[in-house]
């Protein structure tokens, strides 16, 4: 199944809708394999866009960059994989 996300989709949405588009983006298994995929998919989108993830992310934020929904989805994968690395802390 393939989802197209724009971030402005995920305001609003309850945290099991937001954990059914999550396991869209990534697939199950265990969590280092999971971290694994997640950061083959955003060093992907980093470089196609020839630019890191915290660039395309200040980019979109201060209005230089629209967003797509590619970048959408570009900025789920980040999110989830930030939100990975502060757990395994």
């Amino acid at each position: 199944m393939v989802f197209t996300v724009r971030s402005s989709d995920l305001h609003g949405m309850s945290a099991n809708d937001l954990e059914n588009v999550a396991h869209g983006l990534a697939p199950a298994g265990n969590e280092r394999e999971e971290m694994r995929v997640l950061e083959a998919r955003v060093r992907r989108f980093e470089i196609d866009y020839e630019m890191s993830s915290a660039e395309m992310m200040r980019q979109v934020a201060s209005g230089e960059r629209k967003e797509t929904a590619d970048i959408a989805r570009w900025r789920v994968l980040w999110s989830m994989l930030d939100d990975g690395r502060h757990v395994r802390r």
